[in-house]
């Protein structure tokens, strides 16, 4: 189980539950990427074009 598994298992047992955190819009989640200063415009360009996907998709459901 990874760590953020974990720390939904604490809080809520082993209830399914799934939280997805949305930027406000891209322009933003660009800004604070590239504000961390941590990933190159290679890795921000990825990250970013894998959040697309991720936020297009984060209204299904998650089935265990």
């Amino acid at each position: 189980m990874g760590k953020s598994s974990e720390g939904v298992e604490i809080i809520y047992g082993r209830v399914p539950f799934d939280a997805f955190v949305l930027p406000p819009d891209m322009e933003e989640l660009r800004r604070r990427l590239e504000g961390r200063g941590t990933d190159s415009p290679e890795v921000i360009e990825k990250r970013l074009v894998n959040a697309e996907g991720e936020i297009a998709r984060a209204g299904e459901s998650c089935s265990r």
